[in-house]
């Protein structure tokens, strides 16, 4: 498998500096708790940030609403959220979370980083990231994006629940669906 900073078109932690991290985070979990939450019914303990950088989702998500956030993302280097609640991995190897471990993934811009792949390349990379969200969300659990380059991610075994612009809000069927039509 190759590893994601080779296939990443840029990978950049700063992004944009017009719009902060920190206020970006805040949005991200204002989207997830106060508009969908209720809507919804969602009930989140544990949440997986994939490609966290400075690790203000993680921050916000963990003091504001007490949620058990773990970030990932390939390096440490610009990371600033506590230590025990950071995993350095490469996305595309195999996760080291268990199977249904979370009740929520989220992403932030990180599918953005996949536009310069070449089709195939694009496939390959999308087919293993779609592959590991649907094992380590639980059965009902949520996969949470923001990014517009993440309609290109194919999951199956999800169904869209919001659509609003740049955030989409997935949850997980309680059983796959079957070639039937069932």
């Amino acid at each position: 498998m190759t590893p994601f900073s080779s296939v990443a078109f840029e990978y950049h932690p700063l992004r944009d500096s017009s719009f902060t991290e920190i206020s970006r985070a805040g949005l991200i979990w204002h989207h997830l708790m106060d508009l969908y939450a209720s809507q919804y019914d969602l009930s989140i303990r544990t949440a997986l940030d994939l490609g966290t950088g400075f690790g203000h989702i993680v921050t916000v998500g963990s003091q504001r609403f007490g949620i058990d956030v773990i970030g990932m993302d390939l390096r440490r280097a610009v990371y600033q959220g506590p230590a025990e609640r950071f995993v350095e991995h490469d996305i595309m190897t195999p996760w080291p979370f268990a199977s249904g471990r979370f009740d929520l993934v989220l992403e932030c811009l990180l599918f953005d980083d996949l536009v310069g792949l070449q089709k195939k390349q694009k496939q390959d990379v999308t087919s293993h990231l779609s592959s590991e969200i649907d094992r380590v969300v639980r059965k009902r659990g949520y996969f949470f994006s923001h990014s517009s380059s993440s309609r290109d991610l194919i999951l199956p075994s999800f169904e869209l629940l919001a659509d609003d612009r740049s955030f989409r809000l997935y949850q997980k069927r309680s059983l796959k669906k079957s070639n039937f039509g069932e």
